[in-house]
């Protein structure tokens, strides 16, 4: 799992608190990087010509309709080299 934030140490520490104390991690390897360093972190992954296109989106629900779509998207992915990756950020939008 890959997360992000964007702000002070102090809110992001709250931010990722739940996260943290969910139970036992395999790995916790949460820390303070670059964006840069963050943005290039999965390149080794994805080689050049594999035709990743990679967007985000917020959802209040995950219903029945985003999974099928979801699905539906995944299998028109346009060469065995590309993948599909699925981060969805569930909860209470502000703005």
């Amino acid at each position: 799992m890959v997360t992000c934030h964007a702000g002070s140490l102090v809110d992001g520490d709250a931010a990722l608190r739940s996260l943290r104390t969910f139970g036992p991690p395999v790995m916790d390897a949460l820390g303070q990087i670059s964006y840069c360093q963050l943005n290039s972190m999965l390149d080794a992954a994805y080689p050049k010509g594999a035709l990743n296109y990679w967007k985000s989106s917020f959802l209040s629900k995950l219903s029945d309709a985003a999974i099928d779509a979801m699905v539906e998207g995944f299998a028109r992915c346009p060469t065995p080299l590309g993948s599909c990756c699925s981060n969805i950020s569930m909860g209470r939008q502000r703005g």
